[in-house]
């Protein structure tokens, strides 16, 4: 078992979008919401499970299939 899945994105608004839409038909919904990342977790779960962060080191991420 995961204690927690963290994905990095270069821009949260566009992941925020597509993650809401994603991740609440599995019954995950968003709990967190900072400028340098996004947390969600099922209604029964106490902690974020699964984070989604901007790079560490502020340069881009590499291109995803959203870019095309």
């Amino acid at each position: 078992m995961l204690l927690y899945i963290t994905l990095g994105s270069s821009d949260l608004q566009r992941s925020l979008r597509f993650y809401d839409a994603c991740l609440g038909v599995l019954g995950l919904s968003r709990r967190v919401t900072k400028e340098d990342e996004i947390g969600y977790a099922a209604a029964s779960d106490a902690r974020c499970r699964l984070w989604v962060v901007t790079p560490y080191d502020g340069r881009p991420g590499p291109p995803s299939a959203m870019d095309r």
